[in-house]
């Protein structure tokens, strides 16, 4: 599990010009990258340029170990020559007595962004979906039936993105549905669109926010067993996270109940403190049909895709099931095609053009 936010620390004179000159050479390097017309010279530029990242926004960076981190450039960084704080990213005011500068332990206000992004690396979103957005996907352009049903998925996301927007950024609990599941089958965009969601809530709240995929959940839990480790060193951050997104709920073999026990009392920590909750699954909710596994070619589908045959409820059980359908707002991704397959489709055809 990552670890806990770090606050910023106050910066001395010259730690300050480093830290802005550090920030110059990177936004230099991103601005290399994209291909950004904009040049980033001296410090005195870099003060005046227009900033690259909107508020809601930040630079994704990848280092030559191939890992990828956001970072608040220094275009975007208010931290720099920030009137208020100096640069140390604490509140700094004059001793009326004295007449000398007095630093207090209060985070200027210049430091939000820098929270936000801090927040947003810990979340432990998966590296393929570090630059999701809530947008139409490229290859659903020449396909209108699909590309309609994905406008109307989008709509629904955006109004429960404003409410729970609203809930967090004014400090109270979500009144109605504070859980979110999505529904549908393998490859319709669910998991790309729950990390999208997950990013936007971060960068226009500052929540602090985790990704979990079920099965290694479910892992990690054995694991704890496994050695005599406690279980809650595994699911305190999940259950103190502002928002947490639980990926692929349902999918692998039967876990033990011990395991389920723990993902209930999980479940039902956040249903109780009325916490944003996002669910993914392949499972339909009780009722709904499954979906058909000749329409997507399948003659005998593997035992570990119970999904086929099987409903939400059956799979996770109905303590579980029952709290996340009484808070959440559902989000049907069925008649959706598979995106990985026509990605994987359009690479044949490239190749074979070539």
């Amino acid at each position: 599990m990552s670890k806990e936010p770090i606050e910023p620390k106050p910066l001395a004179g010259s730690e300050a010009d480093v830290l802005r000159e550090t920030f110059a050479r990177l936004s230099r390097r991103v601005g290399e990258r994209t291909q950004d017309t904009n040049q980033i010279g001296s410090d005195s530029q870099s003060k005046t340029l227009s900033p690259q990242c909107g508020p809601d926004e930040c630079c994704l960076v990848h280092n030559p170990m191939g890992e990828s981190r956001f970072v608040v450039c220094a275009p975007c960084n208010p931290r720099l020559g920030c009137p208020t704080c100096r640069g140390s990213g604490l509140i700094v005011e004059i001793d009326p007595v004295t007449q000398t500068e007095q630093q207090l332990t209060e985070p200027c206000p210049c430091t939000t962004k820098e929270r936000k992004v801090t927040h947003l690396n810990a979340a432990g979103l998966p590296p393929r979906y570090l630059d999701a957005g809530l947008r139409m996907p490229e290859l659903l352009q020449s396909q209108p039936d699909a590309r309609r049903r994905f406008v109307g998925i989008l709509k629904e996301l955006d109004t429960f993105a404003n409410e729970a927007e609203a809930a967090l950024s004014q400090g109270s609990d979500p009144e109605d549905q504070f859980f979110s599941l999505f529904y549908g089958p393998v490859g319709s965009g669910k998991t790309y669109l729950a990390a999208a969601l997950l990013k936007r809530l971060i960068l226009r709240t500052s929540a602090t926010g985790r990704f979990v995929e079920f099965q290694q959940l479910m892992f990690s839990l054995r694991s704890c067993y496994a050695e005599g480790r406690s279980e809650e060193e595994l699911l305190a951050p999940l259950r103190r996270a502002d928002i947490l997104v639980i990926d692929e709920l349902g999918k692998g073999r039967t876990e033990s109940e011990w395991q389920m026990e723990r993902l209930d009392d999980l479940v039902n920590s956040r249903y109780n403190s009325n916490k944003l909750t996002i669910f993914t699954t392949n499972f339909a909710p009780a009722g709904v049909a499954p979906e058909n596994a000749l329409a997507h070619g399948l003659h005998s589908p593997p035992a570990t895709e119970g999904f086929w045959t099987q409903s939400l409820g059956d799979r996770i059980g109905l303590r579980i099931y029952d709290r996340i359908m009484e808070a959440a707002k559902i989000i049907d991704f069925s008649g959706l095609p598979s995106l990985r397959r026509l990605s994987a489709e359009r690479i044949r055809s490239n190749t074979q053009r070539t």
